[in-house]
């Protein structure tokens, strides 16, 4: 997985201004207290499911700070009305140290009338952005998925539809793997031929739980020929996670013209091993 090393890990701090926040110690700060956040999305955009890890936080135009949910954040300001923004932020690619904000959720504005000492509880729910391109949603809830083109030859290994352990819903995707069939290979049935590839951000997400790696990158159509890049490997977890897996700097490298979403596992050094995934989103501007 050399396109690991790839990624650029960038923690982008927030700075302190000067026009009113933080200006006097001798001033009582208010508090915005992060009690709880959420995702609200409509039939069309799938799951409400997220894995916002921080807050990302402006006051009147200046950046504050990154809070984690459930933290309090101290504001001082000179002025009686104060507009808090709210931006959702992530861990790109399950990478701890990758903190960003998601750029497909929209920012949250709430104005507040400054109150020193005081102590607000505000419960965050973001929108999805209007302007965005849905590639595709599969939730496994009906038989027509389209995680349906077998890359590994091997008719035996294929993604299923399982009603057990689902994440959310009657439906997830499941495969289960074993010595005598150690591998799989699939990749969406539909090629994708209108996917940026200019910088502009494009991601899967996906919710996942599985006992061995489960890698996931593109299959590309090259002329006649088809060619497969993986791009992360999400490692065993035994609960249910979500992955945002940012897919722009594979495009920016391809170039090409027709992709499909591409995943694979191997059993590797386990007798067997089974993985299950839900909620698969392709979405870009």
């Amino acid at each position: 997985m050399s396109n690991l090393t790839k990624i650029t890990v960038i923690i982008l701090l927030f700075g302190i201004g000067s026009c009113g926040l933080f200006d006097s110690a001798d001033e009582a700060p208010m508090f915005i207290e992060l009690s709880s956040v959420s995702v609200n999305a409509d039939e069309i955009e799938g799951s409400s499911g997220h894995a916002i890890k921080e807050i990302w936080v402006a006051a009147d135009g200046q950046n504050i700070g990154v809070f984690e949910p459930g933290t309090k954040v101290p504001v001082l300001d000179t002025d009686e009305t104060t507009n808090m923004v709210f931006f959702a932020g992530i861990h790109r690619n399950e990478i701890r140290s990758d903190h960003t904000m998601y750029p497909f959720y929209d920012q949250i504005s709430l104005f507040y009338d400054y109150s020193p000492g005081g102590i607000i509880e505000v419960d965050l729910e973001f929108n999805y952005k209007e302007n965005l391109t849905f590639q595709f949603i599969e939730d496994f809830e009906t038989t027509n998925q389209i995680f349906t083109q077998e890359v590994d030859g091997d008719d035996s290994t294929k993604l299923v539809i399982t009603n057990d352990d689902t994440f959310e819903g009657f439906g997830s995707g499941y495969a289960k793997l074993d010595t005598m069939n150690p591998e799989i290979e699939f990749a969406t049935t539909v090629n994708f031929t209108d996917v940026p590839t200019n910088g502009t951000p494009v991601y899967l997400e996906m919710d996942y739980k599985t006992e061995v790696p489960l890698n996931v990158g593109l299959r590309a159509t090259v002329g006649v020929n088809e060619a497969n890049s993986y791009w992360l490997a999400l490692l065993p977890n035994e609960e249910w996670e979500k992955v945002y897996i940012d897919l722009s700097e594979l495009l920016i490298q391809s170039q090409l013209e027709e992709y499909r979403i591409l995943m694979g596992a191997n059993v590797g050094d386990m007798e067997e091993a089974e993985f299950f995934i839900d909620n698969v989103k392709f979405i870009h501007f």
